[in-house]
């Protein structure tokens, strides 16, 4: 029957309390994260950002057959509507929901890696995450993106967290699939790019879940994930409803040289540093320097644990689809700098013993 599941290595039962270095460095990088947020705050509109006020400027009928219609999900439309009739359409307002969202993904990731792999690990995360200029471009963006990051990372956190204490056998197992199924089904009713974090994430957890022999943590995950289906059926039935208004031009097949330049390229800058499509290339070798050795090394680190083969297959496993909108890539960023922060902590740890 197999008794009692194993308990977690000591890798992955860190201490959740930073020290005050940590506190002040994690004060510093956030610091320095809204002070490059600032300049996107006032930048001039875009077409994506002029929609969100398009709620102003009609009435609640044709906003409402407006929202039906929209290719996209409507849960940030529905919130954008009401924050800009309380808080103005101004070039700020209609961004700070967007901005306030990046500095939560950092916050709640940066505390999470710190109590599953160590303080400098939670700190190394948020600076290297507040200055990714893909992030900062989507934090900046009145658009529901960077909510379907928030989402995302916040379902993985808890759906992580909810394993761990039912491995340990604390009695908070069950507190953490309530906000685990909140955060997936909010997500799903912003993108369905927050199924490219959930869809990986559910099989890397069945799957460990599975090879444990440890069969109420199953069945517990196949609880939560049919709550989440049930709560998706009437997006689902709207959305098959406007099938034929789904296709997009711009979907191309995934490659090596997509690979090449996701990695690179957008999950690095996002083409925020030369966007010109004849610099791109050159970028993208450029970061290939950088991301490559980070990439391996952290690669390796994080597949000696449960909790790290459940990121790395949160990132890698969507990559095998065939159509490709690289922003649809974006809740995998957090992941992505992940990656790159255990092995530049891990480098660090190395370089201080020699």
């Amino acid at each position: 029957m197999g008794g009692a599941p194993p308990e977690p290595p000591a890798s992955e039962r860190r201490a959740a309390v930073l020290t005050r270095r940590q506190h002040l460095a994690l004060c510093a990088a956030f610091l320095i994260g809204i002070a490059l947020l600032l300049p996107g705050l006032f930048a001039p509109l875009w077409i994506d950002d002029v929609l969100r006020t398009f709620s102003t400027s009609v009435d609640a009928a044709r906003w409402w057959t407006w929202l039906i219609e929209d290719v996209h999900n409507p849960l940030y439309n529905v919130f954008m509507r009401g924050w800009i009739h309380v808080f103005g359409d101004s070039l700020v307002s209609i961004r700070v929901p967007t901005a306030f969202a990046s500095l939560l993904v950092a916050l709640c990731g940066s505390l999470w890696a710190g109590h599953r792999f160590g303080g400098w690990v939670g700190v190394c995360f948020a600076t290297l995450l507040l200055v990714n200029p893909a992030f900062i471009l989507h934090a900046t963006m009145a658009k529901n993106n960077m909510f379907s990051v928030l989402f995302a990372t916040l379902a993985l956190i808890c759906f992580d967290l909810g394993r761990h204490a039912q491995r340990v056998g604390g009695s908070s197992a069950h507190r953490w699939l309530v906000p685990a199924v909140v955060a997936s089904v909010l997500g799903l009713y912003t993108d369905w790019s927050v199924l490219y974090v959930l869809l990986p994430l559910w099989l890397a957890m069945g799957v460990s879940n599975a090879r444990r022999r440890d069969w109420p943590a199953l069945r517990t995950l196949l609880f939560a994930i049919t709550i989440v289906a049930a709560a998706s059926v009437p997006l689902i039935l709207l959305k098959v409803s406007q099938a034929g208004e789904l296709e997009r031009a711009y979907l191309r097949h995934f490659s090596l040289s997509e690979l090449w330049h996701l990695l690179a390229n957008w999950m690095l800058w996002g083409n925020a540093l030369l966007p010109a499509p004849e610099g791109r290339t050159l970028i993208a070798v450029f970061g290939l320097f950088i991301a490559g050795p980070l990439f391996l090394r952290g690669t390796i680190e994080l597949w000696r644990t449960d909790t790290g083969r459940t990121l790395l297959a949160v990132f890698l496993l969507p990559l095998a689809r065939r159509s490709w909108p690289r922003r649809s890539s974006t809740p995998a960023i957090p992941m992505r700098v992940h990656t790159s922060t255990r092995s530049a902590t891990c480098w660090s740890s190395c370089l201080s013993t020699c």
